[in-house]
């Protein structure tokens, strides 16, 4: 999977380099922002009601380096960190309070993107550009791991094999490391000739459907319990812990029925206020922020 996560890195810089040699401009230059916004997941365990999941929103945060071949086409570089969480106690649907799963996950990511800014693309030249939408898509890779609370106590949940995951007969053990496809929209807003805002939406459209470790059906309760132990039988099939039933009281209910749905995968979401700082003419460290500057040397004035 790293591999194939690397062959598509490269896939997708040949390919923006190629879309964006033609385009390119003379205005070449650095960023660094820093963003802060809200986050959040897509999948088995989401309320019943669409609104009803922004309820459930965590927290996100990213470091990127944009590096703008001038005419509107930038490509960038971020360092990301999602809290996601969910629980069937927040939802409307009886059978899923019922059904009674919840996770959180840190969520870490490292991605590379393209950025096209239209207006920019038609208009910079003009030097009257003071907000620019621009649209977003790359590759990216992310290390998650879904925990749950389970009495009292936090546990991780991806090396258990709730859903047999490990047992002969059954899919192998989930990675910790997936693929996704960022896609999104902005507004980018230039305060100054050295600064900018941007209010961005970001889905992250992912090859994994264990954000949540929650899949495919019910595995035999028995079974998981004599294969992977006791704790992750407990946590396999937690209607009986809704019910104050006794532990295991209720697998003959659920065995092979449906404990998520296995066609469609997770994904995850962002909404973020970006701060842009100009570092300077072309390739810039990060660390070119101290040296001041000013963009109207360099490029048009927006």
């Amino acid at each position: 999977m790293f591999s194939t996560f690397i062959s598509s890195i490269k896939t997708s810089c040949i390919i923006l380099v190629w879309i964006a040699t033609p385009f390119v401009g003379l205005c070449q230059y650095s960023e660094l922002s820093v963003a802060g916004g809200l986050s959040n997941y897509w999948g088995d365990l989401n309320p019943s009601q669409f609104v009803d999941n922004f309820e459930q929103s965590g927290l996100n945060a990213s470091v990127g380096y944009h590096y703008h071949f001038g005419n509107g086409i930038a490509l960038r570089g971020d360092v990301s960190y999602f809290r996601l969480h969910n629980s069937d106690s927040k939802n409307d649907d009886e059978l899923k309070r019922q059904r009674n799963l919840s996770f959180k996950s840190n969520l870490w990511e490292l991605s590379i993107a393209g950025e096209l800014h239209p207006l920019e693309l038609i208009l910079s030249s003009r030097g009257m550009l003071r907000v620019s939408p621009y649209g977003v898509v790359g590759v990216s890779g992310f290390y998650f791991e879904p925990k749950t609370e389970y009495q009292g106590e936090t546990v991780a949940l991806r090396q258990l094999g709730t859903e047999g995951q490990g047992i002969e007969g059954f899919d192998d053990m989930y990675k910790p490391i997936s693929v996704a496809l960022p896609t999104g929209v902005g507004m980018r807003f230039y305060v100054t000739d050295n600064v900018a805002i941007s209010l961005e939406g970001i889905i992250r459209f992912t090859i994994t459907d264990y954000i949540d470790d929650v899949s495919g059906l019910y595995p035999d309760y028995d079974l998981v319990l004599a294969e992977n132990g006791t704790l992750a039988a407990a946590l396999s099939e937690r209607n009986d812990e809704f019910l104050g039933e006794a532990e295991g009281s209720q697998i003959g209910k659920f065995i092979g029925g449906d404990r998520g749905n296995a066609e469609i995968n997770d994904y995850f979401s962002s909404i973020a206020l970006r701060l842009h700082i100009y570092l300077g003419k072309g390739v810039q460290s990060p660390f070119s922020i101290f040296k001041g500057g000013n963009r109207q040397a360099v490029c048009p004035t927006f």
